[in-house]
């Protein structure tokens, strides 16, 4: 069995590939493994004893995190090192490390440790992923500077990086990893052996939707919000998460005069999303951004609810339109409007599109196949 020292840079953020990193240390605690980790400012939820934590010193210059955060910032490197040091992995898994990849990567690559990364998103190829506002330099030295950087990230991965596992193939058609090193690995989805209950539609009744995710701008959620204020059939809306844009969220539902249509209901533990996926008809996931393998969208699947969602990235492989949901172009607010309209007009589809989403969520995303290839992987590099 082997040690092996998981990385990623924000675990006690909710999202997919920190809920991934919790369930796929349990697996391989399992089988005997002996996990470890080392983040970013907070240690891994449930895992404390076993993490390793550096404390980003945030300075007030923007000029200063950039160099940190795109070029090299030596304390990390210690840090990491120091880790390495007591820890002795056998094999390194990267999950999510978007800001000091100048220095993580390069740090890795001469350690000499093999090396795995699940790629959650697109963030390679984005300098903002997330959305957030940026300070500091602007317009076209930014985008210049921003392009130097991702150059050289990107070329600091993919010479330190063994494995390359990617939930969906929109992500290895754009990725640019070595295909050698590159396998495409879709996400473990649990779908019962019973099929669950329809979505109860009733005549005349709400379109019910549902939404879970990180409330940052890049999840589009303010995009939906207008879409609701624009259409004239009874909806409600319910949306799971928590994040910066929580509160400009909740007052954007009250100017648009659609607060009794919103309920917002914070961070929610499985049983609750269960029930939450149950409840709705519809899963919405409205990105600015590339998205990958969203698992909101294959778990409300496994519960034989279809998918509304931007065009972007992976989306359109997992919902392949008209089959198992809706697609719209991202950002465009009218068409998310008429396609909510379409919906509700046409209540049998959700029904016939959620089973065939579920269908496919059952073929393509078992857990035993995942967790069967990730120890194919393990053992290959460990020879």
């Amino acid at each position: 069995m082997a040690q092996v020292l998981h990385l990623h840079d924000a675990p006690h953020i909710l999202g997919g590939a920190s809920a991934y990193l919790r369930r796929m240390a349990t697996e391989l605690s399992s089988q005997g493994h002996q996990n470890t980790f080392f983040s970013l400012d907070a240690p891994m939820p449930g895992w404390e004893t076993s993490s390793e934590v550096y404390h980003y010193p945030w300075p007030g210059s923007s000029v200063t995190r950039r160099r940190d955060f795109h070029y090299s910032h030596p304390p990390l490197q210690a840090a990491l090192a120091a880790c390495v040091r007591n820890h002795r992995p056998d094999l390194i898994h990267i999950q999510n490390w978007t800001v000091f990849r100048q220095t993580l990567f390069p740090c890795l690559g001469r350690l000499g440790i093999p090396t795995v990364m699940t790629v959650h998103d697109f963030s390679l190829l984005e300098p903002n992923p997330t959305g957030v506002p940026r300070t500091g330099i602007t317009g076209g030295p930014r985008r210049l500077l921003d392009r130097h950087s991702m150059h050289r990230a990107a070329k600091a991965v993919f010479s330190s990086i063994d494995r390359f596992l990617c939930p969906s193939q929109a992500l290895i058609d754009q990725l640019g990893a070595p295909p050698e090193k590159t396998r495409l690995h879709r996400l473990p989805v649990e779908v019962t052996a019973k099929a669950p209950s329809a979505p109860t539609i009733d005549p005349g009744g709400p379109l019910r939707l549902f939404f879970a995710g990180s409330y940052y701008p890049s999840k589009g959620v303010d995009i939906l919000l207008q879409a609701l204020a624009r259409i004239e059939v009874a909806v409600e809306l319910e949306l799971a998460g928590g994040g910066p844009e929580e509160n400009n969220l909740k007052e954007l539902s009250l100017e648009l005069n659609i607060n009794h249509k919103v309920k917002f209901l914070g961070p929610l533990v499985r049983k609750e999303m269960e029930a939450a996926y149950t409840r709705c008809q519809v899963v919405v996931l409205p990105s600015r951004v590339l998205e990958n393998s969203p698992l909101v969208l294959l778990e409300g699947g496994s519960f034989g609810r279809p998918a509304l969602a931007s065009d972007l990235g992976g989306i359109p492989e997992l919902v392949q339109d008209p089959a198992h949901g809706w697609t719209f172009p991202s950002e465009d607010v009218d068409a998310l409007s008429a396609c909510l309209t379409s919906i509700a007009a046409n209540p049998a589809e959700i029904c016939k599109r959620g089973i065939a989403l579920r269908a496919f969520v059952a073929a393509k995303f078992r857990p035993s196949s995942h967790w069967q290839q990730l120890a194919e992987t393990y053992d290959e590099l460990l020879k």
